[in-house]
């Protein structure tokens, strides 16, 4: 069974060039949908190369989602009970993609 969260970051249209907005994708049993769909969000930076600070607290079926430590959305949903962490980044077009991530931590939440 193929299951996950997607955080899109920023919208990179035909143009290849974000223009501050995220949203959320889930992958299940390989049918994709959007629980979250495009926000704008003064925290993203509009236009490439940018670089940003993503964070995503899950504790059950509560997701918050953070973009240079401001709140972009909240997502409440228990069709993915557990799961692994995963990174996923794509041209919205045929414009070729570069992306690095780095520092990546981890947190256990508190009991």
């Amino acid at each position: 069974m193929a299951a996950g969260e997607i955080v899109a970051g920023a919208d990179a249209g035909e143009d290849a060039v974000g223009d501050g907005q995220a949203r959320l994708d889930r992958l299940l049993n390989g049918n994709a949908s959007s629980p979250r769909p495009w926000t704008m969000n003064g925290s993203i930076p509009p236009g490439s190369p940018s670089l940003s600070q993503i964070a995503v607290q899950a504790i059950g079926k509560q997701m918050r989602f953070y973009v240079n430590d401001s709140f972009v959305f909240e997502v409440n949903d228990g069709t993915i009970p557990s799961g692994g962490l995963g990174l996923f980044a794509r041209a919205a077009s045929d414009t070729p993609v570069s992306v690095s991530f780095s520092d990546l931590k981890v947190y256990r939440p508190a009991q």
